[in-house]
């Protein structure tokens, strides 16, 4: 049925690549007309569809037609889902809550100085390789672990990973820089329930390159398996300017609103963008082939990110090992159904290779094994802005408004 699905879209949009198409059915949760509408207004133009003129992309204000709430809630009813671009700091952290963003962070010749170094890295770079639907599915990115110790037993799509150096002096000193801004944000902005209580710590940096505007990242949430719930992660850019674009995982509550908004931020040479804890668990983010590139002085087309994470040791040795083939699993929150929406599941990672295996734990995020007895004991967290969900929960427990 997957495979009619993406012909069928392939045949209406023949410059998509069939990679794509498979994590955009993934994202529309298998829905065909939904991934017409969006490929529609990527795609406007085509040999089997009329000419349209695409829109601009309108400031959140003019979209909104009222000043900034805090309050994430689509207003798109017209059958389209245009970007909102946001353009100040203010409109992104305020539009986005869980995240704050740092223009000009790093002393200009440390920012230039480790574009440079990374430029001039040639070794090891690859890009990912994984399955979707059973079909083998490439990046069009290249990517690199960087750390600041030897870091062994890291997995990724159900494959340990080889490619990473470590830190040179100037990945060490960015990092103590964006440290010190974190755990000073994550002091003013309190702490969610499952986030880790100590210092945050930028041990490890997964950098992406990407040479040239068709090097995209396809959406998603960045993986919780070793970085736990409720994570941190500071992503630094470097080089040209792109633009990233981020929505809610699910699809708001609003009963007027047929998609979710999506913002684009642009990201200049030299930006720290900080997801705080419930950024991966509300927001899904990529980075577009479609919008334009601003090319910078020096790595002209490449854009580099590095994202700094803190990996933990009590997930990383504390990962379950699937009971059906004896992978390791991945950590992951439900977000689809409002009814099970926050809940926190361990998930075999061999579908990554191509071989389906259903094995499923619930995750307790206060047992030693990391994994719950039942559905009802596992770890649950909602946002406070997710009334759908809200109300299933109070209902689930015989709570009646």
């Amino acid at each position: 049925m997957t495979e009619e699905k993406v012909s069928e879209l392939k045949r209406q949009f023949p410059e998509a690549d069939e990679a794509s198409l498979l994590e955009l059915l993934v994202v529309c949760d298998g829905s065909l007309s939904s991934a017409e509408r969006l490929l529609m207004e990527t795609f406007p133009k085509g040999p089997t569809r009329k000419r349209s003129k695409v829109a601009r992309q309108a400031s959140i204000q003019s979209l909104m037609n009222r000043p900034v709430s805090k309050k994430l809630v689509s207003t798109n009813t017209s059958g389209s889902n245009k970007p909102v671009l946001l353009h100040t700091k203010e409109a992104i952290e305020t539009t986005v809550p869980y995240s704050t963003i740092h223009y000009n962070f790093l002393p200009n010749d440390l920012a230039d100085s480790l574009l440079q170094t990374i430029m001039d890295d040639t070794a090891d770079f690859v890009a990912s390789e994984f399955y979707l639907f059973g079909n083998r599915c490439v990046s069009k990115h290249d990517t690199k672990m960087y750390s600041s110790k030897p870091i062994d037993g890291i997995f990724y799509n159900g494959v340990e990973t080889k490619n990473k150096s470590e830190f040179t002096d100037f990945h060490g000193i960015a990092q103590v820089l964006i440290e010190d801004q974190v755990n000073m944000e994550i002091n003013e902005r309190g702490r969610l329930p499952f986030q880790h209580q100590g210092q945050w710590v930028g041990d490890l940096a997964l950098c992406n390159k990407f040479y040239t505007k068709s090097n995209n990242l396809d959406w998603h949430s960045d993986r919780l398996t070793y970085i736990g719930p409720h994570c941190t992660i500071a992503s630094l850019s470097l080089g040209a300017t792109r633009e990233f674009r981020v929505r809610k995982q699910y699809c708001s509550d609003d009963a007027t609103s047929r998609f979710n908004t999506i913002y684009s931020i642009p990201l200049p040479h030299n930006t720290l963008l900080i997801m705080h804890a419930g950024f991966q668990e509300e927001f899904k983010h990529c980075v577009s082939s479609t919008t334009e590139l601003i090319p910078h002085p020096v790595s002209g087309t490449l854009r580099v990110n590095l994202t700094y994470r803190h990996y933990l040791p009590r997930y990383k040795d504390h990962i379950p090992q699937c009971e059906l083939c004896h992978s390791p699993m991945e950590l992951r929150r439900m977000f689809k159904d409002p009814r099970t929406r926050g809940r926190y599941v361990w998930m075999c990672s061999r579908g990554y290779q191509g071989r389906d295996c259903a094995g499923k734990f619930y995750a307790d995020f206060s047992a030693d094994s990391l994994i719950a007895k039942d559905f009802n004991s596992a770890s649950l967290w909602i946002a406070p802005d997710d009334h759908e969900a809200l109300q299933a929960f109070r209902e689930s427990i015989g709570v009646v408004n």
